[in-house]
């Protein structure tokens, strides 16, 4: 464990605030290292930015200002992978990317039919040196996404109106090789570093997911909520899921 890492236990802090009455009234969430498909949460994490960073600035949910609709948001879903796992395991995993900064907004999205978990996060920084060209070293860039992540005052989520817990995401030992960054993406890396490195990254994240099993057909509300020194979300899906096939 790197000297600089922060604990579990420090992190885990900005979820104690989350009312829990109703939690145990239904579990509707996976456990952390529950797999959908071959994959568990930190894993399918790992395909989510690999979705999200391969979008450009124009393409990006993340990068949303005033009113988008729901092909945004959906952003080509399913992907290549999303459908071979669906295929091969009878499950997937459906990503859900909140924006930031625009007031309290709604979307309605719909889940297409099939078994599919969702994954989204309120909030996840992360860090490279593609990035931030002064960080050199995996240290480096850790504690930059750790000091991110300890300026959170106000997190929460809830599904139908029940809190939900967190999975607490901290890959900052070693860097993720991210493939298939899009020019003009959202992080700002130029186009002359991405040819240098064919359009990959190596980068650390740390951060709270929402890991959620399938959802039972019908109508579905998610509210997300992240507030710290550098950030502000609050943002509502609106979920129709068709349910299994």
């Amino acid at each position: 464990m790197s000297s600089n890492k922060m604990t579990a236990d420090k992190l885990k802090g900005h979820n104690q605030g989350i009312e829990h009455e109703n939690y145990d009234k239904e579990n509707r969430e996976h456990g952390r290292h529950e797999m959908v498909g071959d994959k568990d949460c930190n894993d399918w994490t790992v395909e989510w930015w690999k979705w999200l960073l391969g979008k450009s600035i124009e393409e990006s949910p993340f990068m949303v200002i005033g009113h988008a609709g729901p092909d945004r948001y959906i952003a080509g879903q399913p992907t290549e992978m999303q459908q071979r796992t669906l295929k091969e395991y009878g499950e997937s995993v459906w990503f859900l990317c909140p924006a930031p900064y625009s007031g309290d907004r709604m979307v309605r999205l719909n889940i297409p039919a099939g078994n599919w978990s969702i994954l989204a996060t309120p909030y996840n920084a992360i860090a490279s040196t593609e990035n931030y060209p002064s960080l050199k070293t995996t240290a480096q860039l850790s504690k930059l996404v750790h000091d991110d992540v300890a300026g959170i005052y106000d997190l929460w989520a809830k599904l139908d109106g029940t809190s939900l817990n967190f999975q607490l995401v901290d890959m900052i030992d070693e860097q993720i090789e991210i493939e298939g960054v899009a020019p003009k993406n959202m992080l700002g890396i130029d186009n002359k570093t991405l040819m240098q490195t064919n359009n990959s990254i190596r980068m650390v994240q740390c951060g709270y997911w929402i890991w959620l099993k399938p959802l039972t057909p019908g109508d579905h509300l998610l509210h997300m909520h992240g507030y710290s020194r550098n950030y502000e979300l609050d943002m509502k899906f609106d979920l129709s899921v068709n349910g299994p096939e």
